[in-house]
């Protein structure tokens, strides 16, 4: 993965990584969406998991998309402006505070 990674960093540079970001964004509200109009997708046992399988599950990703979103900030910090920033650190904690995960 990492040699993928390196080659399409090479070939489309860090708009491939803003895209990346965006994608997770979408599925992390698709799951906030979902828990307003049908619940009964987004629960398990009374505890928000989003799109993913169990509530621990989706709290690694936004832990993992965390980390992502820093590392890409570190490497390029004016791909992002500071309303995008904010945003997306929002979903990340917003979809953390309400899955209940110990992440």
């Amino acid at each position: 993965m990492p040699a993928f990674l390196s080659i399409i960093l090479d070939e489309y540079g860090f708009i491939f990584m803003k895209l990346f970001i965006y994608l997770f964004c979408l599925i992390l509200i698709t799951g906030f969406v979902f828990y307003f109009f049908n619940p009964e997708i987004t629960l398990l046992n009374d505890r928000y998991r989003g799109v993913f399988g169990n509530p621990n599950g989706l709290g690694i990703f936004c832990l993992l998309f965390f980390f992502l979103l820093q590392t890409v900030l570190i490497k390029k910090p004016d791909l992002f402006s500071k309303k995008e920033i904010i945003l997306v650190i929002f979903l990340i904690v917003i979809n953390l505070i309400i899955t209940g995960s110990r992440s």
